[in-house]
């Protein structure tokens, strides 16, 4: 006699009791370098993934739409390929190790290739690339407008109606948009701002140039007035405010006053004079930050790893988006706190496919991130 077995198999909702786990199989992924497009809709973003199997890592472009909540890959590559700009809302340039800067639009289609860049950043209403020590300023329309030379690799740049300030290694240089002609120029020496990666232009005529290894000075006039030495790779200002996210030692040099601080990771405060304010606890070395466009109060955290952080300064609500592998991205909000909490999450996104659902496996409508970023 035989007998047949019939076994009913009812689903099971992974939502019902704990958080989804997020696994990345048999690989680990580090997120290294972001951009945000200038209407906040796209944040686009590198990978570097790592295989058990293999010797070298492969290197993923990706593009998260904020107002839609879907992921979506641009390309994958066995080469490096890093510092995504946003020349407009619908186009990005990034670096590639062996085929210069690409610009491509936010479907992922090529629109440029600038085979002889090496760095490119957006600054008003120019796009530029370096190649060495030159620097290229584009027209939106990726129009060849002015070449200009400093001292050392060309790193970044900030732009105002009145005022260009460029950062190459060596020097800085800051620049009238009308004639071209140089304002003043800082360079370092003994030892001091030898390194330059970042500047920025601030209220009162004052320019903020940054160090990889010596922290960051303040000029007013081009006469130095400040400087603060940081281990601070993270940095962003605002109208009112600088703001370094830490990533290690909180030694002194110097006996340099930093004001108060009790953790070597964290976010400190200055006024644009260089005068400490305060801290916000962070607990992540931080490896770049920046402002959403036109939010002053809403900031965005890159630690390491593959873990996005978004601030309001304001309320101090928090939102944590963490992107792991093809289609998995997690969303989720911790109100009232800089700190993360395990133990509170009043709401909470998983996807597969981008099918956004709570972690009480609803269907949801509401878009958490378009909220924080209304500030409701």
């Amino acid at each position: 006699m035989r007998f047949l077995l019939f076994v009913i198999l009812f689903p099971i909702s992974i939502f019902s009791q704990t958080i989804p786990r997020l696994d990345h199989g048999a690989y680990t992924v580090d997120t290294f370098s972001f951009a945000v497009s200038p209407d906040s809709r796209y944040l686009a973003f590198n990978q570097e993934k790592h295989e058990s199997n293999k010797e070298t890592p492969d290197y993923l472009l990706w593009i998260f739409d904020l107002e839609k909540l879907e992921l979506k890959l641009l390309g994958s590559d066995s080469s490096w390929f890093t510092r995504i700009r946003f020349i407009d809302s619908d186009r990005l340039a990034y670096l590639t190790k062996d085929e210069g800067i690409k610009v491509l639009d936010t479907n992922g289609k090529l629109v440029k290739n600038i085979k002889n860049g090496d760095l490119s950043d957006h600054c008003g209403n120019y796009f530029l690339t370096g190649n060495g020590a030159e620097v290229t300023f584009w027209s939106k329309d990726l129009q060849k407008q002015k070449i200009l030379n400093g001292l050392g690799q060309f790193r970044s740049s900030d732009c105002s109606e009145t005022d260009i300030l460029l950062i190459f290694q060596s020097q800085a240089v800051h620049l009238n948009p009308v004639t071209w002609e140089p304002i003043c120029k800082i360079q370092g020496k003994n030892g001091k701002l030898t390194r330059l990666t970042e500047g920025k232009i601030l209220p009162n005529n004052r320019l903020l140039v940054m160090d990889e290894r010596s922290g960051f000075a303040i000029y007013e006039n081009c006469k130095e007035i400040k400087s603060v030495y940081a281990n601070a790779p993270g940095f962003a200002t605002n109208s009112s405010a600088i703001f370094l996210g830490m990533s290690g030692s909180n030694s002194l040099r110097g006996g340099t006053n930093l004001g108060p601080f009790s953790y070597s990771y964290g976010i400190r405060v200055y006024d644009p004079a260089g005068s400490f304010l305060r801290e916000i606890p962070f607990l992540h070395p931080v490896r770049e930050m920046q402002f959403f466009p036109g939010k002053e109060d809403k900031l965005i955290l890159l630690p390491w790893g593959d873990h996005f952080y978004f601030l309001d300064l304001k309320s101090g609500e928090q939102l944590i988006l963490e992107i792991r592998q093809t289609g998995h991205w997690l969303l989720k909000s911790q109100n009232g706190s800089y700190n993360t909490n395990q133990e509170s999450e009043p709401f909470l996104y998983f996807t597969e496919q981008n099918s956004i659902t709570s972690s009480s496996g609803k269907k949801e409508s509401r878009n958490l991130f378009q909220t924080f970023l209304k500030g409701n």
